[in-house]
C-alpha cells in the first residue's frame, strides 16, 4: 500500500509598491518630508515597465526608465540645507503621468529605532504630555513606521511626513521628537525624524540576514534563517531533501504493511520561520528595508531589555545590525548612537545578569562609529519606562553634535571607564571623558566599589578620587585582580 503526499511550496516575493501601471513615489517620499543634505539623494517609486522617468527638484532634473518590473531610481546631486519649502516633482511616460510633492525641505535625516523605551509616545509620560502644547515646529518633520512583519524583505510602508504639532507629536517617539528639535534648533536645519521601534522586541529581528552572515559568530545563524525563508533557494533545497526522505518514508511504510510491521515515523516537516515580531529579520524586512536607500544622517537606537540575558553574545548581535543597517543604506560609517538600558527590579532575577549585559553595551562602543548614553543617574526601579526622556535625548544628542557634527567644544559623555592597573595594594581605574577630573555627584564619599583577590571572592572597597582615577582598595584584599562598580 502506498500513499501519495503532497507538498504545498509557499513562495513569498517581496511586495510591489503598486500595480506597474501607476506612477508613484515610494511612500517614504510624501508631502512636507525632509531630504538629506549633504549627500546623493535617491529617489524611487514604480511605473509602467519601459517608462521614462523625470524628476526635479532644486534646479535639479534627472531621467532614467522604469525596468522590467516597472522599478525606477534616480538620484539628486549634494544639496545644501534648505528652510524654504520646494516641489518634488516626477513624470512618466507617453501619456504624461504627474507627481508633484509639496512642502519639501532640505535638512537633517535621523532614523529613531529600538523598542518600547523608543516607541514611547509624547503622550505617555507626564513630562513629555506638558510639551505637547508647544510642539508646533514646521520644520521639525515626523515619520512613523507602522508596526508590521515580513519573512521577505519589502519594498513600502503605509506612512506619510508630518510637520510636527500638538496632533501629530502626540503619538510619536518622545525621544525620537526631543532629539529632532534639539539638533534642528542646535543646527538650524530642518531635521525629519523616522521613527521605526516596537516594544518588547529583540534585536535579530531588526537585523537582516545578511547582517547575521557578517559576523564569523553568527554564520550559523545566517544559514538557518535562509533555510527557513520561504522562496530562499535553501529553503527549497530543505524541501526537496524532506521530499526525498518522504519518497523514502513511503517506500518503508509500504513494506512495514506488507510485513505486519509497525509504521515507520514520518519525517518531521523542515521549520519555517513564523511571520511575528520576535523573529529575526522580521522588522527588518518590513520596517527597515522599506526605507532603503533612503539617505539618512545616522540612527540612534534604545534597545536591549529583552536581550538582557545574552551577556557579550548581545555584542556579536550589534555588529550584525550594524553591518546590515550600514550596508542597506551604503553608509559603511552610518553614526549609531544607543542607550544603556536603565537599572530595573526584574523580579527574582539574577542581580547580576544587568550589570553583565551593561558590560556588553560597553564593549559595543569598540564598534566604529558609535556612541553610548549612560542613564543610571535618572532611572526609576520600579519603572522599566524611565520618565525622563527628554534628558535621555538631550544625551544622545550631544553624541551626534559632537560626533557627527564635530562641534568640539561638546563632550558628549559622562566618565566612562577607559583601563585599570594594579598599583600596589590597590587597583588605579582610569575614566575617558573626564578631562577636569572626577567628582561625587552628592559631595559624599564614593559608595558601591567592590574589589577582589585571585580567589575572585568580592569585598566592599573604599574609593578615592585622584583626578581622572579612582584608586579602590580594601583591607580584606592584600592582593587586587578584579574590580567592579554598582555590580547589581
Amino acid at each position: 500500500m502506498k500513499q501519495i503526499l503532497a507538498l504545498t511550496f509557499l513562495l513569498l516575493l517581496p511586495t510591489p509598491l503598486v500595480s506597474a501601471a501607476e506612477l508613484k513615489l515610494a511612500s517614504v517620499f510624501s508631502d512636507h518630508m525632509v531630504l538629506q543634505r549633504e549627500q546623493s539623494v535617491p529617489v524611487w517609486g514604480i511605473a509602467e515597465a519601459g517608462e521614462s522617468i523625470t524628476v526635479q527638484f532644486a534646479n535639479q532634473t534627472k531621467t532614467t526608465t522604469a525596468d522590467e518590473n516597472g522599478k525606477w531610481k534616480i538620484e539628486l546631486g549634494s544639496m545644501a540645507a534648505n528652510n524654504e519649502p520646494q516641489s518634488l516633482i516626477v513624470e512618466s511616460g507617453s501619456e504624461p503621468r504627474r507627481v508633484e510633492l509639496t512642502d519639501v525641505l532640505v535638512g537633517e535625516v535621523w532614523l529613531a529605532s529600538g523598542q518600547s523605551n523608543m516607541e514611547w509616545e509624547m503622550q505617555m509620560k507626564a513630562d513629555s504630555k506638558a510639551d505637547i502644547p508647544n510642539s508646533t515646529h514646521p520644520n521639525l518633520r515626523l515619520f512613523a513606521v507602522p508596526l508590521t512583519t515580513a519573512l521577505t524583505p519589502q519594498d513600502d510602508v503605509e506612512a506619510n511626513w508630518t510637520r510636527s504639532s500638538p496632533q501629530t507629536s502626540a503619538s510619536f517617539s518622545a525621544i525620537g521628537y526631543y532629539f529632532g528639535l534639539r539638533l534642528h534648533e542646535e543646527l538650524g536645519v530642518p531635521v525629519g525624524m523616522i521613527q521605526s521601534a516596537w516594544g518588547g522586541t529583540r534585536i535579530e529581528p531588526w537585523t537582516s540576514v545578511d547582517g547575521f552572515g557578517a559576523v564569523s559568530a553568527l554564520h550559523s545563524e545566517a544559514d538557518r534563517i535562509r533555510s527557513q525563508t520561504p522562496g530562499t533557494p535553501a529553503y527549497r533545497k530543505s524541501q526537496q531533501a524532506h521530499l526525498q526522505k518522504v519518497q523514502q518514508w513511503t517506500e518503508s511504510l509500504a513494506h512495514a504493511l506488507e510485513q505486519n510491521q509497525a509504521a515507520p515515523p514520518l519525517p518531521p516537516q523542515p521549520a519555517t520561520l513564523a511571520k511575528n515580531h520576535g523573529t529575526p529579520t522580521t522588522l527588518y524586512n518590513a520596517m527597515i528595508h522599506p526605507l532603503v536607500p533612503m539617505a539618512i544622517r545616522g540612527a540612534i537606537w534604545y534597545q536591549g531589555e529583552s536581550n538582557r540575558g545574552d551577556g557579550l553574545g548581545y555584542v556579536d548581535k550589534k555588529k550584525a545590525l550594524l553591518a546590515s543597517w550600514r550596508n542597506a543604506f551604503k553608509q559603511p560609517k552610518l553614526p549609531f548612537y544607543f542607550v544603556q538600558i536603565a537599572p530595573y527590579q526584574y523580579g527574582e532575577e539574577d542581580p547580576e545578569i544587568l550589570a553583565r549585559f551593561w558590560v556588553a553595551q560597553h564593549e559595543c562602543m569598540k564598534i566604529p562609529h558609535t556612541g553610548m548614553v549612560v542613564t543610571t543617574d535618572i532611572a526609576d526601579l520600579n519603572d522599566i519606562h524611565p520618565p525622563h526622556k527628554k534628558e535621555v535625548a538631550r544625551r544622545l544628542s550631544l553624541w551626534a553634535l559632537a560626533d557627527t557634527y564635530d562641534q568640539a567644544d561638546i563632550d558628549p559623555s559622562g566618565p566612562l571607564y577607559a583601563n585599570h592597573k594594579v598599583d600596589g595594594g590597590a587597583i588605579r581605574v582610569a575614566f575617558s571623558h573626564a578631562k577636569s577630573g572626577l567628582t561625587s555627584r552628592d559631595g559624599k564619599p564614593l559608595t558601591d566599589f567592590e574589589i577582589a583577590g585571585i580567589d575572585g571572592n568580592f569585598y566592599p572597597a573604599t574609593a578615592t578620587i585622584d583626578g581622572n582615577h579612582i584608586i579602590v582598595e580594601s583591607p580584606n584584599v592584600a592582593e587586587p585582580k578584579q574590580v567592579r562598580f554598582g555590580w547589581n
